[in-house]
């Protein structure tokens, strides 16, 4: 997705925030297994982020093995602190909260 989608598809967002989001998704794309990627959270609501804020990432198909090295290599390329969640490990009440107010920003 390029800068240009997620800025039509989060149009209230700060071009730092698109930018962090655009890297991340970018990142998780590269990654084997990857079939999804939500943003969630009070981002995905349009909110800006404020000192307490966090980016919310719920990625379908990472391997459970690669969740930790992916979330510290994403954490060193951008200055927010950052939520990853795999979709397989996350409760059915989050699952129906990210598909009811989440983005989707990539799926195959």
């Amino acid at each position: 997705m390029s800068t240009k989608d997620l800025v039509a598809k989060l149009p209230d967002l700060s071009l730092a925030s698109i930018d962090s989001i655009h890297q991340i998704t970018a990142y998780l794309i590269s990654q084997e297994g990857v079939s999804g990627i939500w943003l969630f959270g009070s981002l995905a609501k349009g909110r800006q982020p404020d000192w307490r804020s966090d980016i919310d990432v719920a990625v379908r198909g990472l391997a459970a093995s690669k969740l930790g090295g992916v979330w510290s290599e994403l954490d060193a390329r951008i200055p927010q602190s950052l939520d990853l969640v795999r979709w397989e490990d996350a409760s059915d009440l989050l699952k129906r909260e990210i598909v009811h107010w989440g983005k989707l920003l990539y799926a195959t």
